[in-house]
């Protein structure tokens, strides 16, 4: 966490900021593990929403001494920037939750990069809850050699970009939508 960190304004979120943080050091390990050459854009390899929403996933399902407690405070992060960034993309039905989706592969606009770690979040939490911890470390492991995310989906979990979207959004939506 920040050295400038004021403990008058630590909230629900600080139990998982260290292995948020930590995790984007598994994440670079797990990229360039095998001196693979950085890639002139590092978002074909890690989309935003991966390389936020997967940390915050790890870091709010591992932060917590009890998994509901976790679940509960990245539930109230993605409604606050949900609410917050509301006027960039409204979720109001499957395919908004797609649009926001592919617009969080990138950092810009900056409703973009907010809005990654919450949609992200979810998505990899899909992720493991479908295909198990195995099969989220079978998509790090192909952060190595593949030559684009779709491709290290297709490896690891036998699905496109687009159809990882498309079956992770109705369990996205659905948050989404509770937490209305």
């Amino acid at each position: 966490t920040a050295s400038y960190l004021d403990l008058t304004y630590i909230n629900y979120e600080w139990p998982q900021v260290g292995k948020h943080e930590f995790f984007h050091v598994v994440q670079d390990y797990s990229q360039y593990r095998n001196k693979r050459a950085r890639p002139s854009d590092p978002l074909i390899i890690q989309p935003q929403h991966f390389r936020e929403g997967s940390a915050n996933t790890v870091g709010y399902l591992t932060g917590f001494r009890n998994a509901g407690w976790g679940s509960d405070a990245m539930d109230w992060m993605v409604w606050q920037r949900a609410a917050n960034f509301r006027n960039w993309i409204d979720i109001q039905s499957v395919d908004d939750v797609i649009r926001m989706m592919v617009a969080t592969e990138s950092h810009e606009p900056n409703e973009a990069f907010e809005m990654s770690y919450a949609i992200g979040s979810l998505m990899y939490e899909w992720v493991i809850g479908t295909y198990g911890r195995e099969g989220f470390v079978k998509l790090l492991n192909q952060l190595a050699s593949a030559p684009s995310f779709d491709v290290a989906l297709q490896r690891s979990i036998g699905l496109t970009k687009s159809e990882f979207y498309s079956k992770s959004a109705p369990y996205v939506f659905s948050v989404f939508q509770a937490l209305k």
